[in-house]
């Protein structure tokens, strides 16, 4: 378990999950969405999400 509570398995998955996101050209929207409910489907409660992507 790292410092986040997470298992290193469930942070590849995580990882790996952005790495095969699909682009939607909707601004976000979609991204988010799908985003909060791979992370829910882990069992990561959220209340509010937000998240910032830099290249």
């Amino acid at each position: 378990m790292n410092h986040s509570g997470l298992q290193m398995s469930q942070l590849d998955e995580i990882t790996l999950w952005f790495v095969k996101a699909p682009h939607v050209g909707d601004g976000g929207p979609t991204f988010c969405d799908a985003l909060a409910s791979f992370l829910r489907s882990m069992g990561m409660p959220l209340w509010r999400i937000s998240y910032t992507l830099t290249v």
